[in-house]
């Protein structure tokens, strides 16, 4: 959801989309998060329509450079609203847009911040990574009791090394 709105819809509210899910036998739905405006929007969302709308916050690699400056208020936020999430996203590494995303340190800080947060409340975490698969996977040996699942991901020959780490 983005602005009360089903992320890609823009006919539908919120509640037409979460009846039309509930309609269709689903028995809740994840809502996620990219940047400290969209975290707000999913935990009014949750407000508003728990126990079906589940969320999970976090700060996307596309927003890293841009809200690097209050990560510890992401990660205050997190830890605020602990038992109200269930996990943390999206969150991960993105080298594939040249010029406009974080520079590549700076993801990498913020999604170690975000690793650490996820281990420290045994959250899983949502995983974004693309043009990155390598870094991903070698800062992921630095948390191996996080859980994964992988959100956006491009690239087969790293399928089998995420199988055996069951991501």
């Amino acid at each position: 959801f983005k602005e009360g709105k089903p992320e890609g819809s823009k006919d539908k509210s919120a509640a037409e989309m979460i009846a039309n899910a509930k309609k269709a036998g689903l028995s809740n739905v994840i809502n996620t998060a990219t940047n400290w405006m969209e975290n707000q929007t999913v935990l009014e969302n949750y407000k508003k329509y728990k126990p079906f709308v589940q969320i999970q916050l976090g700060l996307s690699p596309h927003n890293a450079a841009q809200e690097f400056n209050i990560l510890e208020k992401h990660l205050q936020l997190i830890e605020k609203h602990k038992n109200e999430i269930v996990g943390l996203g999206e969150i991960g590494l993105d080298y594939h847009h040249q010029g406009w995303e974080a520079d590549e340190e700076i993801q990498k800080k913020v999604f170690r911040a975000q690793l650490q947060a996820a281990e420290a409340s045994d959250f899983p975490v949502a995983l974004h990574t693309r043009k990155a698969e390598e870094d991903v996977l070698e800062i992921l040996k630095e948390f191996p009791s996080v859980r994964v699942q992988m959100h956006c991901f491009y690239v087969p020959k790293y399928l089998e090394e995420c199988l055996k780490r069951n991501y």
